[in-house]
């Protein structure tokens, strides 16, 4: 065996060796960095009802506060309320954004990561849902109205559009916060809808006593 052949051979082992090495530390890797599909679906919901939350609180609160600031601002005729207000509308323009966004992507979540959990519940939970939406499009119809009619209508009826606007978030906020998650909590209240739904009246002893 000559000279070269002894070096390709060994250039080609060492080539194998690093492939192999390679191979085994890209195992390793993708065995400690990958998730079981379940705990995968938990981690990406949860971290997105972590960011959609904050952003949900704070954008339920404010619009009542400004509510009542310009309210204070029209019947003082004081500039520093209207000033509070308009900062205010800001923030809360920017808050009522990224929260719509991100509770989009929470309702996918919902339908892509826990197929059978809403193949079971949809019909319970679609309810909800349903009336939540109507009330978004009422906070966000005069969202509209109110961020670009400060000089196009009246001081009174400006801040008027403000009522639906914070009554609007406040019903999104009952309605998923607490019915919501009132009916995943009861069980009877499980019962009750399937009653209701299959129609069969006399076994709801069990419905009306948890």
């Amino acid at each position: 065996m000559t000279a070269s052949t002894k070096a390709c051979l060994s250039s080609q082992q060492c080539f194998l060796v690093k492939a192999q090495t390679s191979r085994m530390i890209n195992l390793v890797i993708e065995r400690k960095l990958s998730l079981p599909d379940l705990l995968a679906a938990r981690a990406q919901m949860g971290t997105s009802l972590a960011f959609h939350i904050v952003f949900a609180a704070l954008g339920v609160g404010l619009p009542l506060l400004f509510c009542i600031a310009e309210g204070l601002a029209l019947w003082r005729k004081d500039e520093t309320w209207m000033t509070l207000t308009r900062r205010w509308v800001k923030a809360s323009a920017v808050l009522f954004a990224i929260g719509a966004v991100s509770g989009t992507i929470l309702s996918f979540e919902l339908g892509l990561l826990w197929p059978t959990f809403t193949e079971y519940s949809g019909s319970v939970i679609g309810l909800p849902f349903a009336l939540e939406g109507f009330a978004f499009f009422l906070e966000a119809i005069f969202f509209g109205l109110y961020l670009y009619g400060w000089k196009r209508l009246s001081p009174l009826a400006h801040w008027l559009c403000s009522f639906p606007i914070w009554i609007g978030g406040l019903l999104s906020a009952l309605l998923i916060g607490s019915l919501l998650g009132m009916i995943m909590l009861l069980p009877s209240l499980w019962l009750l809808f399937r009653v209701f739904k299959s129609r069969t009246y006399t076994d709801s002893g069990p419905v009306l006593h948890p």
